[in-house]
């Protein structure tokens, strides 16, 4: 930034010659708001006309005449920054031509020093304005001035001895605008003008400087203002000790040298604060104003300014504060684009708000002739938009037709002021005779320029309205000679001619088809055509004489196309042959044969929409049936197909499937009536329960026969299975739901398929594996309910009434059985929200109900956790230990007492030394059943990755004692997600695991011995062949109400552990159990577990 200059009062005193120091302003009178006239760009002299008044702190005004444009208001100098200086003795400096080698010049505004005469070249420095500079070599000075563009900007090689600097810059900019001028008079002005050398011993010095600019200039970038202004601090410090020194070629007093370090620039010209600008650095951009030692109207090569960039970027807040640190609002770039223009094309309508205040132009135009208001209708910133008209912009597009207006508006002026002319004349008594032949000029001036409005109006009404024919042209002839009699430009007179020219062919087109129309002659007619198509005459008019010449040349082909469409009798294309046939104007017999066969065939065409459409309707109605709505309307559709006497055959399909599904609706109103008749069956009564039973089943019979959508019966269906469900726990009968899971994704990778079928909601189909090319037959089993797979609470849903059975004193067991990996665990316990399984949907269910009984009994819940480990009983709330211990010997657990399996004198299963605790909230009871999964052993094996090692056990007890009777129930759940039999080849374990697996499948056939043994009736059932056959005695031939889940997996490689498993659990549905409800006699302690 340059030092300002110190001017006394007399240096801005009126009649004082001064210089532009940079680009000002300049405005019609002293208010800042006034009407902007234009720009002074740097080193233009001014005269002083009047210089404003101010108060301290104020900006000072002047009213000034520039040497070139007209005279208006300008500020002197801003905050800190001198606009003008006082005009010193200086070599006038017009052109280039006058710069020659060794002169001595002064800058006028930040220039970049490149190391080369090309742009691109190397950037190595920068000069601050009114640095003193020696031309050492010029360039293009062979180019004469009459060849040169503004594009062609003179190069010199220039040396600086205040900065050290030695390199090329550009004399002047794009534009043909001076960048420098002939250095001032001073006290060096006998010194001669010879090259001054650089001192290269001081590169070291040169280097460090230009890394302290490019560190600022990547700090301004980046936002980092903690290393921005480190880097400023240090400097500014270096430089405060250099000044200091007596050998400082710059005085103490100059700022300067701070001045360039901060306002330094890169190979662009771009300096931090317009980097800071660009980015939105508002912390940097107030450091570098606070200083005040920077040039806020620095411009890069693009001649953008710091406020350029901010607006560029919607950078309202740091616009503001450029604004107020004086930069000019109207500065202009390469394009002639003001910040308010980048404002309003990027729809920043804070930041356009913030430049309009500080009276910014909103009527300025580019280089292109565009305003602001043009870029924010360009980009549709209709905000922007309603901001630039409020502040008086103004939209200079007009339409067409308005020529005239705004050449007679420019005539009515030029008038005036001739005729202003005319009068002073008079009043100053010039000749008579020279004032005569004057006037004589005036009038003739004004009858040619009459003549060409009169010219103008023509030619402007013709464009518009066009001429009928020749004969409304002859205004425009007329016009055109007196135009030509009075002497208006032969330029003008061509215009007029050519629309002649144009008119007259179509004019004389447009009459040869009027008549051609009235005489109804086609031949005429495509002459007429062809004529106007010659004469460019529009499209729009044309068309109907077209369309016209078409129905002519077509009369015969509708004739024919309406004898087809009658044999056809398609209704359709019967209307649409009628249509024809009267616009081409065919005999109105053939009309009227015609019209009587659409009124015989529309009704029958109204009749197979009608059947269509209902058909769809019915046939297209989902998974619920149609509606009895619907089959009426199909039903009328059918009756009136009859009336209109369509043939049978079209509507005997929709017959058929209305006597479908009406049959279907029949059955489905069946089913709805004995469903409904036996949901307040008595559930004690096993005859009465049987008799729901088969009157639901032949109901749902009947409505499957005749194909009713299983959607629609699901309620019913799910109902059956409820009441079967009951039967067999009066029975006595262990509940059996088979869950087959999907495929899993390495089995789709193996190209295993799935060899199960859901048959219904009770039987699963099993697909042997084909032998050659002949196909087994399937096997088939029947459950108590099948799931493929089910959602967790559709698998819940169907037992969840055995919860309800603890409750009022019956002891229940649920048990998953199947092969690893077929879904057990999942079934039993889930993962997290709808996936939770069985266990946690008991919990909250148990207390669900519980909360319901509250108010009548008080109710004691108490809880046990174990594992049956290697035929060793483990207590998982007594464990101590991380979460889900591995594989391990039995000894290695640690154990405080021996578990050990008792029967009770009723036959009721207790478990010496386990831990209960008794859980008075479902949170409770989910985090004890989390605590004891988390100590449950797991190993990854081939089969599956974390597969189950133990046979987990969840018991819950429930003891409800009535509040008035003191009646005391107790019962029972326990929950037991069995160990995964496994083939040891296919799971390929080995080691503890190969043990485990070894241990889990010889319980499982231990199991299985009890189950053979249950179902032939034996005497003796083996239970004290296994602890896991002594813990289930309850569940299986004892006192509980079970029902066992056998989880399968559908692949193909695991089929014969699949139909084993389903011949297992077809086996366990013939097992009976002696249900009985245990009550505790009023006054007993509550036993033990």
């Amino acid at each position: 930034m340059a030092p300002i200059e110190s001017a006394g009062d007399g240096a801005f005193a009126e009649g004082a010659s001064c210089v532009t120091l940079r680009m000002v302003p300049i405005r019609e009178e002293e208010c800042l708001s006034s009407k902007l006239l234009g720009h002074l760009a740097a080193g233009i002299p001014v005269k002083v006309l009047r210089a404003a008044e101010t108060k301290p702190g104020e900006m000072r005004r002047a009213l000034v005449e520039p040497a070139t444009g007209p005279k208006g208001w300008i500020t002197l100098s801003t905050t800190g920054q001198a606009m003008v200086g006082p005009e010193t003795k200086k070599a006038g400096l017009s052109s280039l031509d006058q710069v020659k080698e060794g002169a001595q010049l002064e800058t006028l505004r930040l220039l970049p020093v490149r190391a080369g005469e090309a742009l691109s070249s190397q950037y190595i420095g920068q000069l601050q304005p009114r640095a003193r500079i020696t031309v050492l070599e010029i360039v293009s000075a062979h180019v004469p001035s009459s060849l040169r563009t503004n594009t062609l900007q003179r190069r010199a090689r220039i040396s600086c001895q205040a900065e050290q600097l030695e390199g090329w810059v550009s004399l002047s900019d794009s534009k043909g605008l001076m960048l420098v001028r002939m250095a001032t008079t001073d006290q060096r002005r006998n010194s001669k003008a010879i090259p001054v050398p650089l001192d290269h011993s001081d590169t070291f010095s040169l280097k460090k400087k230009r890394d302290t600019a490019m560190g600022l200039l990547a700090s301004a970038r980046s936002g980092d203002f903690s290393k921005f202004q480190e880097i400023a601090e240090a400097q500014i410090q270096m430089q405060d000790s250099d000044d200091l020194s007596p050998t400082s070629p710059t005085s103490p007093a100059s700022p300067a040298r701070r001045r360039d370090n901060l306002d330094c620039c890169d190979a662009r010209g771009r300096t931090p604060l317009m980097y800071a600008s660009a980015f939105g650095n508002l912390s940097i951009v107030e450091y570098l104003l606070k200083k005040g030692e920077v040039y806020v109207n620095a411009m890069d090569d693009t001649q953008k300014t710091a406020l350029h960039h901010a607006a560029k970027h919607c950078q309202a807040e740091i616009m503001q504060q450029l604004l107020g640190a004086g930069a000019m609002s109207e500065a202009r770039d390469h394009n002639g684009c003001t910040a308010l223009m980048f404002a309003a094309g990027t729809g920043d309508a804070e930041g356009l708000q913030v430049l309009l205040d500080k009276q910014a132009n909103p009527n300025a135009l580019d280089y292109q002739g565009n305003s602001a208001l043009t870029y924010a209708q360009d980009f549709n910133h209709m905000k922007v938009v309603e901001k630039l008209i409020a502040a008086g912009a103004v939209d200079l597009e007009e339409d067409a037709q308005s020529a005239a207006v705004r050449n007679r508006k420019k005539r009515v002026r030029t008038e005036t002021v001739k005729q202003a002319a005319l009068e002073s004349a008079k009043q100053a008594q010039v000749d008579q005779d020279l004032m005569a032949r004057a006037s004589e000029r005036l009038k003739q001036l004004k009858e040619r320029d009459d003549a060409f409005d009169h010219l103008l109006e023509k030619i402007d009404e013709i464009q518009r309205n066009g001429s009928r024919n020749p004969e409304g042209l002859q205004g425009l002839q007329e016009a055109l000679q007196r135009a030509r009699e009075t002497g208006v430009a032969e330029k003008e007179l061509q215009r007029g001619q050519d629309v002649l020219d144009q008119e007259m062919p179509r004019a004389k087109a447009r009459q040869l088809l009027r008549e051609a129309e009235e005489e109804s002659d086609p031949s005429a007619l495509r002459n007429a055509i062809a004529i106007a198509t010659t004469a460019n005459l529009p499209v729009q008019e044309l068309a109907p004489f077209e369309e016209l010449l078409r129905g002519a040349e077509s009369k015969e082909a509708a004739e024919a196309a309406l004898k087809k469409a009658k044999e056809s009798r398609d209704v359709a294309l019967l209307k649409f042959a009628l249509q024809q046939a009267k616009e081409a104007g065919v005999d109105a017999t053939a009309i009227s044969d015609a019209e009587q066969v659409l009124k015989v065939e529309g009704p029958k065409h109204e009749a197979r929409e009608l059947l269509k459409t209902q058909l769809e309707k019915v046939q297209g109605s989902g998974d619920h049936g149609p509606s009895l709505e619907d089959l009426n309307v199909l039903e009328q559709a059918i009756e009136k197909g009859k009336e209109v006497q369509l043939e049978e055959t079209e509507y005997a399909r929709a017959k058929e499937v209305l006597a479908q599904e009406q049959q279907r609706a029949m059955c489905r109103a069946e089913v709805a009536k004995v469903l409904e008749k036996v949901q307040e069956v008595d559930k004690s009564s096993m005859e009465a329960v049987e008799m729901a039973k088969e009157e639901l089943s032949n109901a749902l019979i009947a409505a499957k026969a005749v194909d009713v959508p299983s959607a629609a019966l699901r309620q019913a269906d799910a109902f059956r299975r409820r009441l079967h469900n009951t039967l067999e726990d009066l029975r006595g009968s262990i509940r059996v739901f088979c869950r087959m899971r999907p495929l899993s994704q390495r089995e789709k990778d193996l190209k295993n398929t799935d060899v199960s079928q859901l048959v219904d909601s009770m039987t699963v189909e099993l697909q042997r594996p084909a032998v050659g090319s002949f196909p087994n037959e399937p096997d088939q089993f029947n459950f108590d309910a099948v799931f493929k797979p089910g959602t967790q609470a559709e698998v819940f849903d169907t037992c969840k009434d055995l919860v309800q059975s603890a409750i009022d004193g019956y002891n229940v067991a649920m048990f998953a059985y199947g092969q690893t990996g077929a879904g057990k665990t999942y079934t039993m316990y889930g993962g997290k929200g709808d996936g939770e399984g069985t266990a946690p949907r008991t919990i909250a269910e148990l207390y669900r109900l519980l909360k319901q009984e509250e108010d009548r009994v008080q109710f004691t819940i108490m809880a046990s956790m174990m594992e049956l480990y290697r035929n060793e009983l483990v207590d998982l709330l007594t464990q101590k230990g991380g979460p889900k211990r591995k594989s391990q010997t039995p000894g290695s657990a640690t154990v405080e007492q021996k578990l050990n399996v008792r029967t009770d004198q009723n036959g009721a299963v207790q478990i010496e030394h386990l831990s209960e605790e008794e859980c008075k909230t479902a949170q409770a009871l989910s985090d004890l059943l989390e605590r004891g999964n988390q100590m449950r052993t797991v190993c990854a094996t081939k089969m599956n990755s974390e597969s189950s090692r133990s046979h987990l056990i969840l018991t819950i007890r429930v003891v409800g004692v009535n509040k008035q009777t003191g009646q005391k129930l107790s019962g029972k759940i326990l929950l037991c997600d069995l160990a995964g039999s496994e083939r040891l080849k296919k799971s390929d374990v080995s080691g503890e695991a190969q043990k485990e697996a070894i241990e889990i499948n010889k319980s499982l056939t231990a199991l299985g011995d009890v189950m053979e043994a249950l179902v032939k009736g034996s005497a003796h059932v083996p239970y004290k062949n296994h602890k896991l056959t002594q813990v289930m005695s309850d569940a299986l031939g004892g006192t509980s109400k079970t029902l066992m889940f056998v989880n399968c997996s559908p692949a193909s490689s695991n089929f014969e552990e699949t139909l084993m498993t389903l011949k297992f659990a077809t086996r366990a549905k013939n097992i009976t159990n002696d249900v009985k409800r245990k009550m505790i006699a009023k006054g007993k302690s509550m036993p033990k577990a």
